[in-house]
């Protein structure tokens, strides 16, 4: 019995690597938000929460990487 061409599959390990980047980046976002957001909804205004909000601003590019590295391999 043999396989076809086109059910074997190749890892592409540079998109593996770059999904684990960018599922910290997700994490990063989701808990960072508790650092510079008080407890009754107000924002924070220390040097530390300004550090991590400006840090989860860049972080934010992981769901439009996400999108790019879906439609990578919906297209052929």
């Amino acid at each position: 019995m043999t396989i076809s061409a086109s059910l074997t599959h190749t890892r592409h390990r540079g998109f593996d690597l770059l999904r684990a980047l960018a599922i910290y980046m997700v994490m990063q976002i989701h808990t960072g938000e508790f650092e510079y957001i008080a407890p009754d909804g107000t924002v924070l205004h220390t040097a530390g929460s300004w550090a991590v909000g400006w840090t989860n601003s860049l972080l934010r590019v992981c769901v439009p990487l996400f999108v790019m590295i879906t439609g990578f391999f919906l297209f052929p």
